[in-house]
């Protein structure tokens, strides 16, 4: 089953009239239960188009599916649930646990106070087991 797929894809940064077009033209299709790594050099495109899929920024040309369904349908809430990234950009996060880290996964199920219910606190131990995290969570 297709989870994300690009089709026509360009992405980069509109300043006014002007764009600085960071990649162009991806054709991409990922599947769930797939492992898909993005790997480049610093300054290749990669968060950049990490940032377009999740819809932080727009693509300048194509569109972006998520599960068929154009990601551009999705209301936040939606999206949420159907996508998280994790950017490497400097989140200011650093008195939170691993746990904390993973459980803030669940906060589109949550609602407004974000308290974890005894079901979503076993989905964040399980995601940590999935990933063999459990010696830092």
């Amino acid at each position: 089953m297709i989870a994300v797929e690009l089709n026509g894809i360009t992405t980069g940064y509109r300043s006014g009239n002007e764009e600085r077009v960071v990649s162009k033209d991806l054709n991409v299709c990922l599947h769930s239960g797939e492992l898909t790594c993005l790997i480049g050099p610093n300054g290749a495109g990669k968060s950049t188009l990490l940032r377009t899929i999740a819809r932080f920024q727009p693509a300048l040309q194509g569109e972006v599916l998520l599960h068929g369904k154009k990601s551009d349908a999705y209301t936040a809430d939606e999206m949420a649930k159907e996508l998280s990234v994790v950017l490497t950009d400097n989140s200011h996060i650093h008195d939170l646990t691993a746990f904390e880290v993973v459980a803030m996964g669940r906060m589109p199920y949550t609602g407004f106070w974000a308290r974890l219910s005894d079901a979503d606190e076993k989905i964040v131990n399980q995601c940590i087991e999935w990933v063999g995290a459990e010696n830092v969570a």
